[in-house]
Formats: structure tokens, sequence, C-alpha cells
């Protein structure tokens, strides 16, 4: 059985299974003897490949997502003892199916994810991924 994550959306029903893994997971040292892993996830509910989320683990506890909502087409790699998370942005006055024929050479938001102080934090510290979805909120369904 394949591997899947233990977040879904209580409120709305979306199982504890609701996503699964679509890229290999990115693992880089905390800085602090521990390790830092992100994994994307894409929604099983998806008909268009789109609605995916960002999971992070320290060692091997869970610890959270990028956002509180789904994402569009993160791409994960490692940058020292940072994970690199670049989001495509989707340029105004184009439609999904334009967007993503043009994923390669969209503008990329990248958002650098760091462990310090028991949590993960984003910098910029106020970055905010683009092109969050209208979905429910990800809930954590141990």
């Amino acid at each position: 059985m394949a591997h899947t994550f233990p977040v879904g959306s209580a409120d709305v029903g979306l199982p504890r299974d609701a996503f699964y893994p679509t890229a290999a997971p990115v693992t880089v040292p905390d800085g602090q003897g521990g390790w830092l892993t992100a994994v994307v996830g894409s929604w099983r509910g998806s008909a268009d490949g789109a609605g995916q989320a960002v999971f992070f683990w320290h060692d091997t506890q869970f610890v959270g997502w990028s956002a509180s909502r789904m994402v569009l087409f993160p791409h994960v790699t490692a940058g020292g003892t940072s994970i690199l998370v670049s989001y495509p942005e989707w340029p105004a006055g184009e439609s999904f199916a334009q967007w993503t024929d043009n994923l390669i050479t969209a503008p990329q938001v990248l958002i650098q994810y760091t462990w310090a102080q028991g949590r993960v934090w984003a910098s910029p510290w106020n970055a905010v991924p683009p092109n969050t979805t209208n979905e429910p909120a990800l809930e954590y369904l141990p």
C-alpha cells in the first residue's frame, strides 16, 4: 500500500489519507543535530493534478506544512540546513490551462524554511505561498 499522510479536513470530511507523496522526500541537517524533511503531497480528490501541500517533519515527528491551505505545484530542494520551496506565480489574466502549459517558465516565488526554536520558520518571515486554493483548511488527523 502506498504511503499516505495523516492530514485531511474534518470539517468537510476529507479522510485521514487525503494526500499521497508525489515527490521524493528532501532532508537537510537542522544545524542542531537533527533533521528537517519536506515532502510534497498531492490531494487524492484532484481531477487536474492541482492541490498540493508541503509537509514538514523534524526527525520523525510531523510538525506542519508550508501553508494552511493547499498550494499549486510547489518544487522542493535542499539548501544547506534549509528547505527551499519554489512556487510558480499565476499571472493575472491567464486561464488555468494556459498557466499549467507554461509552468516551467512561470515566475517563481522562493521561500526558505529552516528549523529553529522548536519550529519551522519561513524566510522571508512574512512569506505566504502564492496561489493557495480555496479548499478547506488543512488539519492534522492523527
